[in-house]
């Protein structure tokens, strides 16, 4: 039984409110805050809110009207904006994504602050604060993809300027689970190994520099965004990044738990191989065993230990845990020389069988270009025959049936077993 063990993904990230600038999953808000008249407004006290944790942040327009936010994590977000002398606007759902730069401007309405305006905020189809060129894998789209091995790698294939490649040396040493469709992938004609991937701003290259080290659970993914252009120089490396992020616990605990099926029972018997035993009395397998489950859960929410403490609105988890089972049985057919063949006599092959030691004795010709000599009758003499032969006869199978070049069947048993735990934590330092 051969056992691969896939290398255990452990992904423990403690974020914090003030963070320093660095490559990392998290995106921007900002905006442009002006009156009536359309002159900017300084001194705006602008609130951002998370929906799902209700942790907020606060800051203040500039002397040219301009708010920022930074370092903000992936979600939902309400935007609140308040000043003296004008009604109070809030926008609601806004939805930030990864390595997002998103822009919501306020125009205030002269009034009291106790009257409130909420602003429809529309989806923003064009960045005009970010350059990045890349694509949006949401967590509906990955869910919804049917995904060989629920391997989140596989949607790099789909992004605009990328395509597949055959074989090469990522194919050979990288560990992608059950994954059976996975390709090598170059984006924008760049060699496949120069995609850097990132897991909530930690660097998730192998050693080649080819692939994740780490997969986690599509269903631990929150989200990713393939970058394939004009990304900052905070990145530094790779002809792409691949920025994935993890999904964040909330005030409400949520999860779920999951089990992808594949078995022999829904597939059909092959029609070829109950032809074959039929006409030669072989017993070739009318279906290959195949028995795959790829199941696990996820939990997330706030960190609460009874009378001891409790997490609403500051500490949250989310914890994830894949495992994959596999057994396959794949079979074949192979070609074994009949009794009659082992004593060197193939008489009844219709290609002529030339003896290697007279080269040269005869005119080259397109059919005998080394001009040798076919032994006669198509027998090779036992003088000429490998004492080896028994050896191998011993290795190779006898033929089941007495003509030339029959079938034998072929069986490899093959058992694939793995676990990707991931596990997160967020804290808001400043409560």
């Amino acid at each position: 039984m051969k056992s691969l063990r896939i290398a255990a993904a452990l992904l423990a990230v403690v974020t914090f409110t003030s963070q320093l600038p660095a490559q990392n999953a998290q995106g921007t808000i900002l905006g442009h805050i002006t009156d009536p008249s359309g002159s900017a407004v300084p001194g705006v006290k602008v609130t951002l809110e998370n929906k799902g944790t209700s942790i907020k942040q606060q800051t203040t327009t500039t002397g040219s009207g301009d708010y920022v936010f930074v370092n903000v994590i992936p979600g939902t977000y309400q935007l609140t904006a308040e000043a003296n002398g004008f009604q109070t606007q809030r926008a609601d759902n806004l939805h930030l994504n990864v390595d997002q730069t998103l822009r919501q401007n306020f125009s205030l309405a002269v009034g009291s602050v106790s009257e409130q305006v909420t602003v429809s905020a529309g989806a923003q189809m064009v960045q005009t604060d970010n350059t990045t060129i890349g694509t949006t894998f949401t967590q509906q789209l990955i869910e919804e993809l049917p995904i060989s091995g629920r391997d989140i790698s596989n949607l790099l294939r789909v992004q605009a300027g990328a395509s597949t490649m055959g074989g090469g040396p990522a194919w050979a040493w990288t560990m992608h689970g059950l994954n059976t469709d996975y390709l090598e992938t170059s984006v924008n004609g760049a060699r496949p190994e120069s995609v850097s991937y990132l897991i909530d701003g930690l660097t998730d290259n192998d050693q080649f520099f080819a692939s994740p080290s780490n997969l986690p659970s599509s269903f631990a993914v929150s989200e990713f965004k393939a970058q394939d252009g004009l990304y900052s120089a905070e990145y530094g490396q790779g002809s792409a990044q691949v920025n994935i992020a993890i999904n964040s616990g909330t005030n409400e605990y949520h999860g779920n738990a999951y089990d992808f099926l594949q078995n022999d029972f829904f597939q059909p018997e092959s029609p070829l191989n109950k032809f074959l035993n039929s006409q030669n009395g072989t017993d070739l397998p009318l279906k290959n065993v195949l028995k795959q489950n790829q199941f696990g859960f996820t939990l997330g929410g706030p960190v609460v230990f009874p009378k001891l403490y409790n997490g609403h609105n500051k500490t949250f988890f989310f914890f994830s845990d894949d495992i994959g089972l596999k057994r396959q049985l794949n079979s074949g057919t192979a070609d074994v020389l009949t009794a009659q063949e082992r004593t060197g006599d193939f008489s009844d092959w219709p290609y002529a069988i030339y003896n290697p030691a007279t080269t040269g004795t005869l005119a080259p010709t397109a059919s005998n270009p080394y001009g040798r000599q076919p032994f006669p009758g198509n027998k090779i003499p036992s003088n000429l025959i490998s004492p080896n032969r028994d050896q191998h006869a011993e290795v190779h199978p006898a033929a089941k049936l007495g003509v030339r070049q029959p079938m034998h069947q072929r069986r490899q048993l093959r058992e694939v077993c793995g676990e990707a735990v991931g596990h997160k934590y967020d804290f808001d330092a400043c409560r």
